[in-house]
């Protein structure tokens, strides 16, 4: 079983809850971007937390990763400024491909057509990868900065990620005769009060009249062949790591004190 904790920091320093985080959650992986530590740091102080191991990009820093095994058995294949994509292999275990993503914000000015054009060319990337290592097992995870029912998530030609599992385990669907790949989007369930947690990963209190306020822009997805690998009741939106609440007492972020974005976890069992 792997463990896995992705966090967007809001670019600042939170190494001492991603200690606690590391000592009390036990993440065999730690994913973060917009962070305001330097890698060097973070991992200094992970060192009361385990033996931990670092990897990133090679075009930036904007992922850092932290692993409970070696960097050996992570191995970047394709890379650009906006996500990664990583082959884990690890011994006696099913290798697979992880691609950590942060997608252009509507903050920046991106309209959710131009978010979905945009995603279309890392969905490309990332079906490529796995032609070359001949592996389509994959995970995606990140700030997608997109719900789950947007055209980036949706469309067929960007990620086609669907809520129902058995849709997605029938492997495609042809528009116009032509076939897409699935994706499988668990965070459907997570959406809402009426969840174990808090109703989506961010909150943004906007004033048009279509503001939705709560937003998922936080996910995993993964393909068809890791549906089963994937521990859907271990997915959570983490609001508490050890004694630090990360919400406000009204729920939401709480963003002047630590991010405006709220981390996610779930195992993997491979």
């Amino acid at each position: 079983m792997l463990r896995f904790f992705f966090w967007n920091q809001y670019c600042k320093d939170l190494t001492h809850v991603v200690v606690e985080a590391a000592k009390t959650m036990r993440p065999d992986i730690l994913a973060f971007c917009e962070t305001g530590c330097p890698s060097r740091d973070t991992l200094q102080a992970l060192e009361s937390a385990g033996d931990y191991h670092f990897t990133t990009g090679r075009v930036g820093e904007r992922f850092h990763i932290f692993t409970r095994f070696s960097h050996r058995y992570i191995e970047v294949r394709k890379e650009s400024d906006r996500f990664l994509i990583l082959e884990v292999k690890l011994p006696a275990r099913d290798r697979f491909l992880l691609m950590l993503l942060h997608g252009p914000s509507k903050g920046a000015g991106w309209t959710p057509i131009s978010q979905a054009l945009e995603m279309s060319r890392y969905v490309s990337a990332l079906r490529d990868t796995q032609r070359e290592c001949n592996l389509e097992r994959s995970v995606i995870v990140g700030d997608f900065n997109m719900n789950p029912f947007e055209p980036g998530m949706v469309g067929a030609v960007a990620f086609n990620a669907v809520m129902d599992a058995r849709q997605a385990r029938k492997g495609d669907r042809t528009v116009q005769r032509r076939s897409y790949g699935y994706f499988y989007n668990p965070m459907w369930n997570l959406f809402g009060d009426k969840t174990p947690g808090p109703p989506a990963t961010l909150f943004y209190d906007g004033h048009t009249q279509d503001e939705l306020q709560w937003h998922m822009l936080d996910q995993v997805i993964v393909s068809p062949e890791m549906i089963d690998d994937l521990n859907v009741d271990s997915i959570r939106i983490v609001d508490a790591v050890g004694d630090y609440r990360l919400v406000t007492s009204g729920g939401r972020p709480w963003k002047s004190k630590f991010s405006d974005h709220l981390p996610l976890f779930f195992e993997l069992n491979v």
